[in-house]
């Protein structure tokens, strides 16, 4: 609770001081998971309620981050309109491109940290309409 009040996200990074709540964190996302795959786990519904209540993010593959990019992509499309990302903004465009192949694996079947979640948030934006499905 207090690393998310303090730092807006419950990502915690595996090279922060307090090892325990990086070790922590990780447990009860492995436990949610396999509480949602229906396998046998010590997580309950209560303590992922007290834990959703709080803001924690279940997933960790760089979410805050992901989130931070988005922004920017939103962001972007707001002042200049939709369109290309030219490489003259080269974090953004890079996160754009690797995007595009993150879907491209969902779409095959790979492993990839692309969702539903995402898929959805990115075609709000007009992504799709841009780099195309």
């Amino acid at each position: 609770k207090e690393f998310k009040a303090t730092h807006g996200h419950t990502d915690v990074p595996a090279s922060w001081r307090n090892q325990f709540l990086h070790r922590w964190v990780s447990k009860q996302r492995t436990h949610h998971k396999a509480f949602q795959d229906g396998k046998a786990t010590w997580i309950t519904e209560e303590r992922i309620e007290k834990l959703e209540s709080i803001g924690f993010e279940w997933k960790s593959m760089g979410t805050y981050k992901w989130k931070i990019r988005f922004g920017e992509l939103r962001d972007f499309y707001n002042k200049y309109g939709v369109g290309p990302i030219p490489r003259t903004e080269s974090q953004l465009y890079n996160w754009v491109r690797k995007q595009k192949k993150e879907y491209d694996k969902y779409i095959s079947g790979e492993k990839t940290n692309m969702d539903e979640e995402r898929m959805k948030a990115l075609e709000s934006t007009g992504f799709f309409d841009i780099y195309g499905k």
